[in-house]
Formats: structure tokens, C-alpha cells, sequence
């Protein structure tokens, strides 16, 4: 009885045995996977993947038999039993896509250059469109004034002068100046001759047919300016000038009194003028000794004109007001 209590059972030793020939299977694979050329590179390491394919009774002569090729052995099976790309394969997809990945800007950035791109465009549409012909309604166009005829009549002129009687003449014209009316003040000196006497009168008929081909400038003679009531100068310039247009002064202010020439205060004012859309022409002999910029000798010469007749307080304004913009002829 002692005997048969000691006894181990048979399937104790059965199990034994297996457990060290499965061992022994291993370290046989080991050896050989370790034996073979490929994988003695150095510092590289070998993992043999998990085959499902193998089975654990197979001899190991069948798993390395003749050429072993260790990229074939190494591939991995899909679900449905086709045979997927090798490591060194799937090695050489990633190493391309992570160059793409670096060479190629983000996407968010292409986006964004993108968004930049379509808000100009929609921007210089959004500025070049002619509202008015979606509304229904046309703009009038811009009106000009050409003196090419008076720039060949008068050639010594100089070119400043007639680019800013063009430029100032048409803000008049399309009402693009906010203040009005614009004065301009030709001085010319005692020794001129009947030519650039008629300067003045040739630039105040040109630019009365700017504003209307049928339109003739309002003319202000000496005898407009013979009283010393100035409000007679200033109610016929309200009579005759309407909603527009040019007036000429025909007689040189140096023949305009003081006291009546306060009528071109009210005449040429800027900040309160009677009408805006209104140019005037005056003019102004000088001495041709004269030196210095043609705004300084215009003012030196109607102070001395009319400090005896005008306090400090009406002199300086009606100055001020009459030479908005001056030129000196050459004619």
C-alpha cells in the first residue's frame, strides 16, 4: 500500500516530457534563427514575428529549409490569406511619406492662403463695380476743360500755370472742392502790351465755355466799382452769377478803390461764399523791378494800394481773399 501511495501518476510524467521537448524545439529555433547570415548585421536585432501558419509539430527543416529568405519569412498574412508588404517595404512608405510631410507647407497655412487669395478678388470687384448700372441710374461724366487753344496763343507762359487753372477750374466744374469759389490773380507789369492785356479775358471766356458752350462771363467794369457803397458791386454779383459761373474783373484792381473793394471780401469768400461753383479772374499791375514769390509781391503791392483807405482788421482778410492763387505773366 505504501508503494502504490508513493506512485506518481502517468500522465504526470507524459507532461514532463512535452513540456521539455517544446523546450528543446525552441532553443533549436533560436540557435538556427541566430546561425543564419542575415541576422548577424551588426547591432541589428531579430524578432520573429508571430506566424499563424506555423504550426508547433512542424520539423524545424521545413521552417529553414533550403534558401532561407528571411524578407519572405518576415511578411505578414492578411485576413484574407494575401500576403502583405515586407518590413523593409513598409520601411521605405513611411521614410517617403514623412519627406512629403516635411517638404509640403501645412495644409492649414494653404487654407489660409487661399481665403487671402479669393478676399482680394471679391475686394477689386467689390471697388471696380458700377453700382449704377446695377441701381439703374448712370453717372454724369467728368467734366473738363482743354486750353490747348490758349497754351499755343501764349506759349512763354509757364506750364504750372495752366495744369493748375485745368485741375482747379475742373473741381469747380464737378463740384470736387469744398471750398468755393476759386480765385486766381495775374500780375503783369506796367510795360505790357495789348497781348497779355488780353490774357485774362481769353482764360475767362474758355473756362465760361466749360461750364456751358452757351455761358459768358459775368464782366465787373471800373464803373462797378466807382461808389464807395460796396453793397451796390455785391448785389449786382448776386443778381447776375445765378447758380454758377465765371466772373471777370475787366478793370485792374489798382484801379479799385479801397473802400469800394470791400466788396470782393464778400465776392471771394471762401468760408461763406455767396455761390460755390464760381471762378473769378482779377488781375494786377506791378513794378517789373519787382522780386521775390509772386504771392509776396501781390501782397506788398495791395497793401500799398490800400492801407490808407482800410483798417489793419480789412485789409488783411480782403488780401487774403483775393490772392488765393497768383501768377506772374510772362506775355
Amino acid at each position: 500500500m505504501a508503494d502504490s501511495l508513493k506512485r506518481k501518476p502517468i500522465h504526470a510524467n507524459n507532461t514532463g516530457n512535452i513540456q521539455d521537448k517544446e523546450k528543446n524545439m525552441l532553443q533549436q529555433k533560436s540557435k538556427i534563427i541566430q546561425d543564419h547570415p542575415k541576422s548577424k548585421t551588426k547591432g541589428s536585432k531579430t524578432k520573429l514575428p508571430e506566424d499563424s501558419s506555423l504550426q508547433e509539430n512542424e520539423p524545424v527543416n521545413q521552417e529553414i529549409g533550403g534558401d532561407y529568405n528571411r524578407d519572405e519569412r518576415l511578411r505578414s498574412v492578411s485576413p484574407g490569406g494575401k500576403k502583405g508588404k515586407s518590413p523593409k517595404e513598409n520601411q521605405t512608405i513611411l521614410n517617403e511619406a514623412s519627406c512629403q510631410t516635411i517638404d509640403d507647407p501645412p495644409k492649414q497655412w494653404k487654407n489660409i492662403l487661399l481665403f487671402l487669395l479669393i478676399a482680394i478678388v471679391i475686394g477689386f470687384v467689390f471697388v471696380k463695380t458700377d453700382y449704377s448700372a446695377l441701381y439703374g441710374y448712370a453717372t454724369k461724366p467728368r467734366l473738363v476743360c482743354n486750353f490747348n487753344r490758349l497754351i499755343k496763343r501764349y506759349p512763354s507762359e509757364d506750364k504750372s500755370l495752366w495744369v493748375a487753372l485745368k485741375y482747379g477750374i475742373e473741381d469747380i466744374l464737378n463740384l470736387e472742392n469744398p471750398e468755393g469759389p476759386s480765385v486766381y490773380l495775374f500780375m503783369r507789369d506796367n510795360s505790357s502790351t495789348a497781348v497779355n492785356t488780353n490774357f485774362v479775358e481769353d482764360i475767362a471766356y474758355l473756362t465760361a465755355s466749360c461750364f456751358d458752350k452757351e455761358l459768358e462771363p459775368i464782366t465787373f467794369t471800373k464803373d462797378d466799382f466807382d461808389s464807395d457803397d460796396y453793397g451796390i458791386a455785391i448785389a449786382k454779383y448776386k443778381k447776375d452769377i445765378h447758380d454758377g459761373g465765371v466772373l471777370v474783373v475787366t478793370v485792374n484792381l489798382n484801379e479799385v478803390p479801397g473802400a469800394a473793394a470791400r466788396a470782393l471780401h464778400t465776392i471771394c469768400d471762401k468760408f461763406s461764399p455767396i455761390v460755390r461753383k464760381v471762378v473769378i479772374f482779377l488781375s494786377l499791375i506791378i513794378d517789373p523791378k519787382s522780386e521775390g514769390l509772386p504771392l509776396q509781391i501781390a501782397e506788398d503791392t495791395l497793401r500799398t494800394l490800400w492801407r490808407s483807405s482800410l483798417t489793419r482788421n480789412e485789409l488783411d482778410p480782403l488780401i487774403v481773399r483775393v490772392s488765393d492763387s497768383v501768377f506772374r505773366l510772362k506775355s
